[in-house]
């Protein structure tokens, strides 16, 4: 994907989205993820299921590569990013979770998509860099960092739960469990990123912790709007209805695709 997408770029330029054909090639992490998991299904003991939670948890950051233009901190009152959310998120996190043959997958996978997000954003800046390309309203110098990532972990212990209790749901009751797991995401995720979100729109997270304002490129103009919510209007009841129906679809295939992967043998 690499030199792919570096060829595309000389050829065509820098991407007006983040979805490209280059891109797409990141999803070949699915193949790496199935890989691994022929290894913790034929292995006793658990054996191989460490090397599948890592690889699950790529799997979870190329997700949150693909609707980052949807996370940014300043998004995080509106009604997309919590139907992004839910259409993107349970479906993977279950999916590794009916999977994976170790205790409290699911928080697991969370606890390495975040520790994976955080070295990025620290990491990044480390390096120089310079914008080449006009207009440029922000001189900056160094590599842009991504937003901090969601906070996965807390939803993702109490559908830990969840699962540990529904250990391999059937026929309707597969569908009765998909709500109880949306139900859970959703209130548990809603209320962490409302309120953390403005935490990262404030000046008190403008550190190398937390990135605060290093994730605005060359094209941003500084200004007010850094520290302002964008599109908050949009949240409703009526958005949240629509962001539980998108999770409880979700975490139905999530689970049937969990279902299927354990077992794969080869």
């Amino acid at each position: 994907s690499g030199p792919f997408d570096n060829w595309w770029h000389n050829a065509y330029g820098l991407d007006v989205k983040i979805i490209s054909p280059p891109h797409a090639l990141f999803g070949i992490i699915f193949g790496a993820l199935l890989l691994v998991l022929t290894r913790q299904n034929r292995l006793q003991g658990g054996a191989g299921s460490g090397l599948f939670i890592f690889t699950g948890a790529l799997f979870i950051v190329m997700a949150g590569v693909f609707v980052m233009e949807y996370v940014f901190p300043n998004q995080q009152h509106s009604a997309i990013f919590y139907q992004v959310c839910a259409l993107t998120f349970p479906f993977r996190l279950i999916a590794i979770g009916r999977a994976g043959k170790t205790s409290w997958p699911v928080t697991r996978v969370s606890i390495l998509y975040i520790l994976i997000v955080c070295l990025v954003i620290w990491i990044l800046p480390l390096f120089p860099a310079q914008p080449r390309l006009a207009p440029i309203f922000n001189p900056i110098t160094h590599m842009v960092a991504p937003p901090f990532p969601v906070l996965l972990i807390f939803p993702a212990l109490a559908m830990d739960l969840v699962l540990q209790k529904f250990t391999d749901p059937r026929g309707w009751k597969r569908l009765g469990v998909a709500l109880i797991l949306a139900v859970v995401f959703l209130a548990i995720f809603v209320p962490v990123q409302w309120y953390f979100s403005t935490f990262l729109i404030s000046p008190a997270a403008d550190n190398w912790f937390f990135g605060g304002h290093r994730v605005w490129g060359y094209n941003n103009q500084i200004g007010s709007w850094m520290h302002q919510f964008w599109d908050h209007e949009t949240f409703s009841a009526r958005a949240l209805a629509f962001s539980l129906a998108f999770a409880t679809g979700a975490s139905w295939l999530g689970l049937l695709l969990g279902g299927w992967m354990r077992k794969v043998q080869r």
